[in-house]
């Protein structure tokens, strides 16, 4: 029993020192998917929750970096 709790914040560790993702991600993507999908979850909530956040990290800075176009330009009358 004791193996299994220390298994659930190594395994997560251990995962995240492998890429630049945060640590809570990848603990909540190796508990989450454990919960929900079984075995195979542990290694495939944290890959789903690691491209979610690449999408979203993506997206925010893309939208960051495109100048904001203003509509208050002269108006033929």
């Amino acid at each position: 029993m004791g193996v299994a709790n220390i298994d659930n914040f190594v395994k997560p560790w251990l995962i995240s020192q492998g890429s630049d993702l945060p640590f809570i991600l990848i603990f909540f993507g190796v508990v989450g998917g454990a919960l929900t999908f079984g075995f195979i979850g542990v290694f495939l909530g944290p890959t789903l929750l690691a491209v979610g956040y690449r999408l979203v990290a993506e997206w925010i800075s893309s939208h960051r970096a495109e100048p904001q176009s203003s509509s208050s330009a002269s108006s033929p009358s």
